[in-house]
C-alpha cells in the first residue's frame, strides 16, 4: 500500500470499526498528519504571527 492508497483508505473506512488497519496504512497516516501539522503551523505563523493558540491548528486537529 502506497502513501495516497493508506490515506484514502483512512478517510474511506473512518467510521468502520470493523477489521484492522494495516501497518503501513498506519504508519502512512502518522506521516500524513505530520507533514499537515507542520504544514498547519507554518500557516498559523505566516497569517497570524505569534499567536498563542494557533486557530488554524486548534480546528485541523
Amino acid at each position: 500500500m502506497n502513501f495516497v492508497q493508506a490515506i484514502r483508505s483512512v478517510f474511506v473506512n473512518y467510521f468502520n470499526f470493523s477489521g484492522r488497519a494495516s501497518r503501513s496504512e498506519y504508519w502512512f497516516f502518522h506521516l500524513f498528519l505530520l507533514i499537515a501539522d507542520i504544514a498547519v503551523d507554518i500557516a498559523d505563523t505566516l497569517i497570524f504571527g505569534d499567536a498563542e493558540l494557533a486557530p488554524i491548528n486548534l480546528i485541523f486537529f
